[in-house]
């Protein structure tokens, strides 16, 4: 049986994968595509079971935002996500890569929580509130040393739990909203870390 080892690499090349990066192994594909079904699935058994009162579009805007929030948990803290979005574009990238490389931009484009507020008759204040916190909370980091960006995320991270857990309540059906962006965003996307490759000895 061969011994495994890992390197850190930062080089990736091929065609664009926004979701999962550029150059992901199968595997990395693979747990991207479990996390992208997960949240809907239960989304979908709780729907039912609780009876939810929403139309086809609720029903779709909830499942398109379950996809992609519960996904980027899993994808967003991938080897080949931190190596293909924590590194300059390279020149043959095309103008989108380059736009989401800016993670605050990127962050700026998650407005989840305000549709949300919208399209589910919830507390404005509450889409709002989420919304603004999520970007400060992606500038903060940036703006501290880098070995205190995990740290720092992961203090951001616990306090938004507790704070949407006792303090504002979400809307019925998106309780996990908040904790999920939080890791997808001001973890997983704003946190860079050494992104390992597997080799055999």
């Amino acid at each position: 049986m061969s011994k495994q080892v890992v390197h850190i690499d930062w080089n990736y090349k091929g065609k664009e994968d926004f979701a999962s990066g550029t150059g992901a192994t199968k595997w990395e594909q693979t747990l991207t595509h479990i996390s992208m079904i997960t949240v809907p699935l239960f989304l979908i058994i709780y729907g039912l079971k609780i009876s939810i009162d929403w139309n086809l579009i609720q029903w779709a805007v909830a499942l398109i935002l379950a996809v992609d929030i519960g996904g980027g948990v899993v994808s967003n803290s991938l080897n080949s996500y931190k190596r293909f979005y924590h590194t300059p574009a390279k020149p043959h990238d095309n103008g989108i890569t380059k736009f989401v490389k800016n993670r605050k931009i990127f962050a700026l484009l998650h407005i989840h929580t305000i549709l949300i507020s919208l399209l589910y008759h919830h507390s404005t204040f509450w889409g709002i509130f989420w919304y603004v916190l999520l970007n400060l909370s992606v500038w903060f980091i940036e703006s501290r040393p880098l070995y205190l960006h995990r740290p720092v995320a992961m203090g951001v991270i616990m306090i938004a739990i507790l704070v949407n857990t006792y303090i504002i309540v979400p809307p019925t059906m998106f309780e996990w909203l908040i904790p999920f962006m939080f890791i997808k965003i001001v973890y997983g996307h704003s946190v860079k870390e050494e992104p390992y490759r597997k080799t055999h000895l």
